[in-house]
């Protein structure tokens, strides 16, 4: 089996927990902010911290760009910095839901969503509604809309599944949901950066990681907030934001409200250099790559190894496998140690799919490429499953 591997391979399928290699330029700009910049923002008058400053103006407004937001600064104010994409989920949902609200969320969803919300259901009485998705992870908009009826005062949904790759109707959802009183948060951490989102159309919050399809250092994330949500969201950290330091009230206007303590601004210069990398190449482009992927997987990847989970027509490059001879972790562990491939296996940090999945005693081996995956790196991989 080694033959299949030379001494220093490695190839990379794990794209969906976070993205490497890191695009040019991200490593490069992180360490020349260490070395030459290193001030933190809004703590200073002094020159390089108002470049800091500057640095997260400008990182704010070529994200609002990724969302359909446009370039005024005001638009860019609608959106915080967090730590993970766990971090921001938790801040808007902790933020947002009040003790006996009814709250929409789907099986499909990640923990991050979904554990933050078993525990409001706990401490604060939440009426929590949970939608089936089917066998591939797939959720449909009218059970949605029905779970919500006429007294949901929040649906939380994931904008594609870790697990599957399927892309939920977001748009379709949010449309519709304007006959409703509900909100919508959407858990972007599987498409910004791979796919056009337009919050514009009926998002109210949308949290992602920016170290996922971004490709932005670990430990960046962001949260953007309708205007309409600024003053109700109870921020979920308190302290000092460097504006209004002589006052004990914490201040609620936004970004500020959402970012007590030091940004990571080092991590940030390198997502600042991810973002011009997707707004040069073009999502419309990054898309049609992702799509091709998918088709190559999906032709690809020898049938005979197990049972394939995936969308009918795949989009994102993320396909989970149940094998026929080995549990996942074992497959998993062979591929690393005899191939130095390197994929994900267990239950992805999904705790409810794997009831639609079928998979609940083994989770599955998740393979996650990215748009920038080669043709030898799938067929490598394909070589090393039929060996296997």
């Amino acid at each position: 089996m080694s033959d299949l591997k030379p001494a220093d391979q490695r190839i990379y399928f794990d794209h969906a927990a976070t993205s490497w290699p890191k695009p040019p330029g991200v490593v490069d700009a992180v360490c020349r902010y260490m070395n030459e910049e290193g001030a933190t923002a809004g703590r200073g008058a002094y020159r390089s911290a108002r470049r800091a400053g500057e640095l997260l103006l400008r990182t704010r407004i070529k994200l609002a760009g990724l969302i359909g937001l446009s370039a005024d600064p005001m638009d860019s104010n609608c959106i915080s910095f967090h730590s993970s994409g766990t971090a921001a989920l938790n801040s808007a949902i902790d933020g947002l839901v009040r003790p006996n609200d009814c709250v929409v969320t789907t099986a499909a969803d990640h923990n991050s969503v979904l554990r933050p919300l078993h525990r409001l259901a706990n401490d604060r009485n939440v009426d929590l509604r949970i939608v089936t998705c089917d066998q591939t992870g797939l959720v449909k908009t009218e059970d949605v809309l029905n779970a919500a009826g006429s007294d949901a005062d929040w649906v939380i949904i994931t904008s594609a599944s870790n697990v599957t790759g399927a892309i939920q109707p977001i748009e379709e959802i949010a449309e519709k949901l304007k006959a409703h009183r509900a909100r919508l948060i959407v858990d972007a951490a599987q498409t910004l950066g791979a796919k056009s989102i337009d919050v514009t159309t009926g998002v109210d919050a949308l949290a992602a990681p920016l170290h996922k399809c971004v490709g932005g250092p670990a430990g960046t994330a962001m949260l953007y907030l309708a205007p309409s949500l600024h003053d109700s969201i109870r921020p979920l950290i308190v302290g000092g934001t460097g504006t209004a330091s002589e006052s004990l009230v914490f201040p609620v206007h936004q970004p500020d409200a959402m970012e007590s303590g030091n940004l990571n601004v080092p991590a940030i210069a390198g997502v600042e250099v991810a973002v011009d990398r997707i707004l040069e190449r073009g999502l419309d482009q990054i898309e049609q790559d992702n799509r091709r992927i998918c088709d190559h997987l999906t032709t690809a990847l020898p049938s005979a190894v197990g049972r394939w989970i995936r969308p009918l027509f795949a989009q994102l490059p993320t396909f989970s496998l149940v094998p026929f001879s080995l549990p996942p972790a074992e497959t998993a562990a062979v591929l690393d140690s005899e191939y130095g491939i390197e994929v994900r296996s267990g239950y992805h940090c999904a705790a409810l799919v794997h009831q639609a999945l079928l998979t609940n005693e083994t989770g599955t081996l998740r393979i996650s490429a990215s748009a920038e995956t080669t043709e030898a790196e799938i067929e490598t991989l394909c070589a090393a499953l039929a060996d296997l």
